[in-house]
């Protein structure tokens, strides 16, 4: 589709109609998102009570995927064993975006080791109310 004629009123009516439709049909598929969550919850309770971890089938083999998670429940206690055994690799390594923009900012200098980047995406808003003309008549 050729967008060069288009005015930014234009463009920005068409933008928020395609938002509205994505919007429509995330909604039409909640009903079949509970459907499936309904009969995952039953094939993992069948696989537990058989006893099983995959079971083919001429439509593919059903087998769950186990995700581990690793949250900090006590920061001091992590911080400590971390450091008495120098256990660096246990930690993910990330600067503070918030922390270091607000160094930068104060003192007009780099935190060592560490870019700041922004990524630009686009907004629109909608429209302000027309403000209302009234007039000095009682």
């Amino acid at each position: 589709m050729a967008f060069e004629g288009w005015t930014y009123d234009q463009c920005s009516e068409y933008y928020k109609k395609l938002e509205k439709l994505i919007d429509e049909i995330d909604e039409s598929k909640k009903p079949i998102q509970a459907t499936l969550k309904e009969l995952d919850d039953l094939l993992m309770m069948r696989l537990h009570t058989d006893g099983v971890t995959a079971v083919a089938t001429p439509h593919g083999t059903i087998h769950t995927i186990g995700r581990t998670t690793a949250r900090v429940m006590d920061p001091q206690a992590f911080r400590e064993f971390v450091k008495e055994r120098d256990a660096w690799d246990m930690l993910d390594l990330k600067a503070n975006m918030t922390a270091c923009r607000g160094y930068m900012e104060k003192r007009k200098e780099h935190v060592p080791g560490v870019e700041l980047s922004t990524t630009r995406r686009l907004s629109i808003t909608a429209p302000r109310p027309a403000k209302r003309k009234t007039d000095d008549v009682e």
